[in-house]
């Protein structure tokens, strides 16, 4: 049986906002159990005033299946899913006259999201040319960025890369890696050639993450990391989303189609608040010494 709790939010005030319609339902589903993912349930509390169904698939692709069901059933107003693995569930078995916003899906197109014309959402991914914008901040005289990427997965990644390196006036050196196995290689090749190291989130690429870090550590190669994570280990910089306003960007889409936007007029959001975590301790190897001045990112030291 699907195990589900029920949220009420009761009404306290007399009178309400006219652009928020009291009495739609909505559904959210959590691709896991995680204390991140009901963090941001409260959010959605906080900023939406409607009466809640909250789902969790565990990790389950066939509990997922079963909530389809009775979400299917139930036929709320709008489904909130949270992480990829609910996205995906809400766009591909549930009934497309309910509109599906995502949240915490680092990239829609990997994840194989965001195809459907009843779905929009929040992304973590971080824009690429701000990404390479703050690279320059921190590494002014950077010209060569490397990048490592499994083209069956990644190849969009590389061609929207190499438009933004164009503009900013970067190279771009894509070693492409089809298994696990052609990390260390392809690594050992880019490493003289180029000024920094790009890791993003590309499967292949990441299940090798930490050795990446480590080896890229012990040559002073900087590494822009895709996770604080990273950064923590040995990554010179890393451009992260902050989950929490993530998910009042999601709120506020949600809000915006039950107050009667239509869906098809708003496509996915990048992340609006974002920080820059740098490694003092590869920052001090480098001869980095000032805090970049990047404007709306907020700088924080690990």
């Amino acid at each position: 049986m699907t195990h589900r709790y029920k949220m009420i939010i009761v009404i306290l005030f007399i009178s309400i906002s006219p652009t928020i319609a009291f009495g739609e339902s909505v559904s959210v589903v959590l691709s896991k159990n995680l204390s991140l993912y009901r963090d941001i349930v409260d959010v959605f509390k906080k900023t939406l005033d409607r009466e809640f169904v909250v789902y969790d698939m565990e990790g389950d692709p066939e509990r997922g299946k079963e909530i389809a069901k009775e979400i299917s059933q139930d036929h709320p107003d709008i489904i909130i899913a949270v992480g990829s693995s609910a996205a995906r569930m809400a766009e591909n078995e549930i009934d497309d006259s309910i509109p599906v916003v995502f949240c915490m899906v680092v990239d829609p197109n990997s994840a194989g999201i965001g195809n459907a014309s009843h779905s929009t959402g929040v992304t973590l991914s971080v824009p690429i040319n701000v990404q390479f914008a703050t690279m320059k901040a921190v590494l002014p005289h950077v010209k060569t960025i490397g990048a490592l990427y499994d083209s069956s997965a990644s190849e969009h990644m590389i061609l929207n890369a190499k438009k933004a390196a164009k503009i900013q006036d970067l190279d771009i050196i894509p070693i492409p890696v089809t298994a696990d196995e052609d990390v260390l290689e392809a690594f050992m090749t880019l490493a003289s050639d180029a000024d920094v190291l790009w890791i993003f989130p590309d499967p292949t690429v990441l299940r090798k993450g930490d050795l990446l870090v480590m080896l890229a550590k012990e040559r002073n190669l900087p590494v822009f990391a895709p996770s604080r994570k990273m950064a923590k280990m040995g990554a010179l910089m890393a451009v992260v989303a902050n989950y929490l306003d993530s998910g009042r960007q999601a709120a506020d889409l949600a809000n915006k189609i039950l107050s009667g936007v239509s869906l098809s007029s708003l496509p996915f959001e990048s992340p609006v608040s974002l920080t820059l975590i740098i490694n003092r301790e590869m920052a001090e190897k480098l001869n980095i010494r000032e805090s970049p001045d990047i404007y709306g990112i907020t700088v924080e030291y690990e």
